[in-house]
């Protein structure tokens, strides 16, 4: 379910193709297929419940070296690090973004119909991942 997700944030957003005019009445209805195209760029603004605690192996992790490199990530730096593998790529391969472990930063599980998917963060911090997703269902 897309509305799991919470209301809609500023670096996400869902595409779909324009609506057709109704049919005339006197035709009966068609079913339509089609693409759904949804991108998850990041989340800002994220904290846990009040009086919740972080565990304490959560708070190794966030003080660990490979924590403050994930901090470091950006959306621009991923866009740059796309361009960069285009460019050195000479057989026009996928566009391609390695997705380390940061298993500390929160993941979404998106819904949509029987289609599941689970998209986990590039970087960024715990108040606001950079997920930098794009998902076809």
């Amino acid at each position: 379910m897309l509305k799991s997700l919470g209301i809609r944030k500023k670096g996400s957003s869902a595409t779909l193709s324009p609506p057709s005019p109704p049919p005339p009445a006197s035709l009966p209805p068609m079913s339509r297929t089609g693409l759904l195209t949804i991108r998850v760029l990041w989340a800002d603004g994220l904290s846990l419940p009040t009086g919740t605690t972080v565990p304490p192996v959560v708070q190794a992790a966030l003080a660990s070296q490979q924590a403050k490199v994930a901090a470091a990530v950006s959306p621009s730096s991923v866009n740059e690090q796309r361009h960069l593998h285009k460019r050195a790529s000479k057989r026009g391969d996928r566009d391609s973004v390695q997705r380390a472990q940061c298993w500390w930063l929160p993941y979404l599980v998106m819904e949509f119909d029987v289609n599941q998917v689970l998209i986990t963060s590039l970087g960024g911090d715990i108040a606001k991942p950079i997920y930098m997703y794009q998902a076809h269902l």
